[in-house]
């Protein structure tokens, strides 16, 4: 903590000071600390930390409700510590459903018993696919209209094939109604009570020393899908661009993301040629102006 003295000139400071001039500061300030490390390491005490559950919540929906239930069952977990992150169906990666450890789905029933459209083609491939979710523990919360016969009926197909498939079950399917507001309430509370018991029992600790390699990790990967989102005849080009990797990389709040490319050694060879007039293969050191 900063003394008064020191909190009221910083605040001056800031308060004059332009963005660009706070943006320097803030390099400045990265700069120094980086100089001023101890070999490599940060002097940062070392800190035991619980090892935490990290829930993935995976909804399809066609309405929307299973979105609702998704959304504040993810601010619920994240006000109560708990990492846990949210996806709809259709964008889940399904090649990473072997690697999961904690899945809990919210799965609306459509018509006669039938998946919501953007869920079905997940389905489809948990049902011919032969994996292997062993690793797997999982829950299922189904919304849906007991005035239909197949009451939840996506949400029971769904809770048996991942049975099936060898995943295991947290806690019982629960079939939510049309006022499905007070069962996401006990499906919360009953998760996280079991949460709580699964990092009791674990008895297990991980300490951490904050080092340089923390702060900055490489993976190697490559663009699976790229899609333009600008209309028609628009002068932007904004890309949707999805990127797979063998490396399970995991994004945490403040995390910043930096894509380098890597060019083909005949395309660098005819630029240092063709514009720089050099020799590939001799030694040059270019400067930057």
């Amino acid at each position: 903590m900063l003394s008064d003295t020191k909190l009221n000139l910083l605040q001056q400071l800031v308060q004059n000071a332009s963005n660009e001039e706070i943006i320097w500061t803030k390099g400045y300030l990265a700069g120094y600390l980086d100089a001023n490390k101890i070999g490599n390491k940060i002097p940062i005490h070392s800190v035991a930390e619980n090892v935490s559950v990290k829930p993935l919540i995976i909804y399809g929906t066609e309405t929307g409700n299973s979105k609702k239930v998704a959304s504040q069952l993810l601010a619920t977990f994240k006000k109560n510590k708990i990492q846990a992150k949210a996806v709809d169906v259709f964008q889940y990666d399904k090649a990473k459903l072997e690697k999961e450890t904690l899945l809990l789905f919210v799965m609306s029933t459509q018509g006669e018993g039938e998946f919501p459209q953007n869920a079905v083609g997940f389905y489809e491939y948990l049902k011919k696919t032969d994996l292997n979710l062993e690793i797997t523990s999982y829950a299922v919360f189904g919304l849906g209209d007991s005035s239909y016969p197949l009451f939840c009926h996506a949400g029971v197909l769904l809770d048996e094939v991942l049975a099936e498939k060898g995943a295991k079950r947290l806690i019982p399917l629960v079939k939510a109604d049309v006022d499905f507001a007070p069962e996401v309430i006990k499906w919360q509370t009953d998760l996280e009570n079991i949460f709580k018991n699964q990092v009791s029992t674990a008895e297990v600790s991980v300490v951490k020393t904050a080092t340089s390699s923390e702060h900055k990790k490489n993976y190697s990967g490559i663009i699976s899908n790229k899609i333009i989102l600008n209309d028609t005849g628009s002068n932007k080009e904004t890309y949707h661009i999805e990127i797979s990797s063998e490396d399970e990389v995991s994004y945490e709040p403040g995390d910043a993301l930096g894509v380098v490319p890597k060019n083909k050694n005949r395309r660098c060879s005819n630029l240092l040629s063709t514009i720089l007039n050099a020799n590939p293969k001799q030694e040059n050191r270019i400067k930057k102006v």
